[in-house]
Order: C-alpha cells, then sequence, then structure tokens
C-alpha cells in the first residue's frame, strides 16, 4: 500500500479529541540485505524514498510533528534532504538504537504528541 494510502486511511481513523499526530519516520537499518546499500536513500522516480515519506507526511493535514530516526553516519545525508525539499514539520532528527525496536523508543522519546505512527522509511 503506497504511502499516501496509508495516510489517508490514518486521518480517517484520527477523532476530533485527536486531530493530529506525529509521524516517526524509522531509517536506521543497517542494509545489510542491500550489500551495504541504503535504500532510503535510492531513488525512486527520481526522489530518494526518504524524502518520499516524508513529503507524505509533510503534505498530510493530520501530521503535526515528523521525527526521523537514522544511522548516525546518515545523518549529514538525511540533513541534505530535510533542506533540499522543504521538510518544515521536521522537529528532531535523532540517532537510531542497537535494534528496530531501540530506534522506535528514540523516536517516540521526541514526540510531543499523544498519537504517533510509525513509518519505516525505506518503504
Amino acid at each position: 500500500m503506497p504511502v499516501t494510502e496509508i495516510a489517508l486511511e490514518f486521518s480517517l481513523s484520527l477523532t476530533e479529541a485527536h486531530k493530529s499526530a506525529a509521524a516517526v519516520i524509522v531509517a536506521a537499518g543497517g542494509s545489510t540485505r542491500m550489500g551495504g546499500i541504503s535504500k532510503q536513500f535510492l531513488p525512486l522516480c527520481g526522489i530518494p524514498v526518504l524524502a518520499r515519506s516524508m513529503l507524505a507526511f509533510q503534505n498530510h493535514g493530520r501530521i503535526g510533528q515528523i521525527v526521523v530516526v537514522a544511522r548516525e553516519e546518515d545523518i549529514p545525508d538525511v540533513q541534505k534532504l530535510v533542506r533540499q525539499y522543504e521538510i518544515a514539520k521536521l522537529t528532531d532528527l535523532v540517532p537510531g538504537g542497537e535494534t528496530r525496536a531501540d530506534s522506535v523508543q528514540a523516536g517516540l522519546a521526541c514526540c510531543k504528541m499523544e498519537l504517533a505512527a510509525i513509518h519505516d522509511g525505506a518503504r
């Protein structure tokens, strides 16, 4: 299911009590199955996959905050994407943990909203 469809379904499930939510994009994997190539930076129709994910949440009216969790060595590249694609809702860019669960927890710790959507940055 494309990110835009997921975001649409997500917005329909928010109640009036929760008019907006945070999006935690987890992009801190080791890229071992890809032989060290970070999938989130590969272009999809000319736009890096991670940028597409950030843009989907940036343009979604019910997302009020974006948090990206990335490998320490990828943070400068993520910062470039944030500037290039003008991701204004990004509030935090944090290093990932030892495991995916640790990375998700690191992202959730930055959330200022009661609800959060967890999204895989390489999808």
